[in-house]
């Protein structure tokens, strides 16, 4: 084999494997597209093991869950779609300014899925919260 057909070879086996591994890494494989047009089925959290503290958050199926307050009732969480709408990525709760922050493009949301700072201009889904015997469910 040349070395011009290796070359060529290499590349095309490069490309082939840079493909699979952007379709195995889409955001949107988990079955909630970003924008949270799906719904997604419920999520359970157990409190006694998991949100301990204030401004802890988790993100799972899709869900932004974060503890704003020291209480165990659904008003002390918020659940959110995960996805910032502007392009998709994962937000993250940060506690000190008590938002939502897309690491992408610096878009923010409010605790309630509202934009607070663009790009993005459509708000985050807000998902009810209940919680029963330390369980707290999304759904």
């Amino acid at each position: 084999m040349e070395r011009r057909q290796f070359l060529q070879l290499l590349g095309i086996t490069a490309a082939a494997t840079c493909a699979g591994c952007l379709i195995s890494c889409s955001k949107s494989g988990n079955g909630i597209s970003p924008g949270g047009n799906s719904n997604p089925s419920a999520v359970s959290v157990d409190l006694n093991s998991q949100l301990l503290q204030v401004g802890d958050y988790i993100v799972t199926n899709g869900i932004i869950i974060a503890r704003l307050s020291s209480g165990n009732t659904p008003s002390d969480f918020t659940a959110l779609s995960a996805f910032c709408t502007h392009q998709g990525t994962i937000v993250s709760y940060v506690a000190s300014q008590n938002l939502f922050y897309c690491p992408a493009h610096g878009s923010e949301f409010s605790t309630s899925g509202t934009v607070l700072r663009g790009p993005a201009s459509a708000p985050l889904k807000q998902y009810t919260v209940q919680i029963n015997n330390n369980i707290l469910t999304v759904g």
